[in-house]
């Protein structure tokens, strides 16, 4: 994290522009602490205003332009038609088990990385920890739980395929 402080001096009696130009800055920056303090000199007063914020190793994004937000991805038509039904109940599973233990169910696996295990099938340890972002924490805590989900799902699903109509 690259650590900057910027500092502002605002008069009392023409408090305007810079009253605009530290709303922008705050605004635009991420800020981490912000100090302020009410002086007089002169029988002047000013407002002193010290502030602490992450500077980007980019260029500063020019504008007030709000950030991107990511596109939400339709699953039916990224995965397979063989590969979506697998998606929607480990979905499915996987946020009835992240409500029950009362977590956030990305926290499980996202939606990005379970596409990954149901298109790659999987359903071992060593093969979860080849998905971005699985590393040991999640193997320990959920890796055993998924694969059983995952072979549970995918021995479910052939034995439909094997029966005429899915019966």
């Amino acid at each position: 994290m690259n650590l900057s402080y910027k500092f502002f001096t605002i008069p009392i009696q023409a408090m305007d522009d810079k009253e605009e130009e530290l709303n922008q800055f705050i605004q635009t920056h991420k800020i981490i602490n912000m100090q302020k303090e009410f002086t007089t000199h002169a029988n002047q007063s000013f407002w002193c205003i010290s502030i602490e914020y992450v500077r980007e190793n980019t260029k500063e994004k020019s504008s007030s332009l709000p950030k991107k937000v990511s596109e939400k991805k339709d699953y039916k038509e990224i995965l397979s038609a063989e590969d979506f039904p697998v998606f929607c109940e480990l979905r499915k599973w996987r946020n009835a088990y992240a409500e029950e233990k009362g977590i956030k169910s990305f926290e499980i696996l996202t939606n990005d990385q379970l596409a990954e295990v149901v298109e790659k099938r999987l359903a071992t340890l060593d093969g979860l920890c080849k998905i971005k972002g699985f590393g040991d924490a999640h193997k320990h805590k959920y890796g055993k739980l998924i694969c059983s989900k995952m072979n549970e799902v995918l021995n479910k699903n052939a034995s439909n395929h094997a029966q005429p109509n899915g019966k």
